[in-house]
């Protein structure tokens, strides 16, 4: 974990710029900002980038699988079982994949939901994950930098 200080600032300064992408993509797409399924994958993806669960590959692949997984949880027949049987499936495919994001996992529930269609996938799904990671990526060069200014020390990288 990070030690108090710039470091913390700077995470939290980070997790508000990634929440305003978020809302610019809301609006962007005309969909609510409940619809955009990434607060919680921003917390863990800039407060706690040095997770498993927080790597690139676990954010994009994560989110995909849980929402087809949903999408097609809305080709059964309507039911109770909808989204447990999305959230098997999504849980399934993220163990499977060695690809587990467990803010993901919200992507199950949305389309049933929300009668949300394939085109879930590509918006918000896709754009947003795709949006976030290459955001923590810059975000976490640009708050090395400033940190290896600040103390003369080398900084490390917050997304692998």
């Amino acid at each position: 974990m990070i030690r108090p200080g710039l470091g913390m600032v700077l995470r939290a300064l980070g997790a508000a710029g990634a929440m305003a992408l978020m809302m610019a993509l809301s609006d962007w797409s005309r969909q609510p900002l409940d619809g955009i399924p990434f607060a919680t994958s921003i917390v863990l993806v800039l407060a706690v980038p040095e997770a498993e669960f927080a790597r690139p590959r676990n954010v994009l692949a994560g989110h995909l699988l849980c929402a087809a997984c949903g999408v097609l949880a809305t080709h059964l027949p309507p039911g109770p079982w909808q989204v447990p049987a999305a959230f098997a499936a999504a849980v399934l495919a993220m163990l499977a994949t060695r690809t587990m994001h467990p803010p993901a996992g919200i992507n199950a529930l949305l389309p049933v939901t929300h009668d949300y269609g394939w085109s879930f996938l590509l918006n918000p799904v896709l754009i947003g994950a795709l949006l976030l990671v290459a955001y923590a990526v810059l975000f976490s060069r640009l708050a090395a930098l400033v940190q290896i200014g600040s103390s003369g020390r080398t900084g490390r990288r917050m997304v692998r």
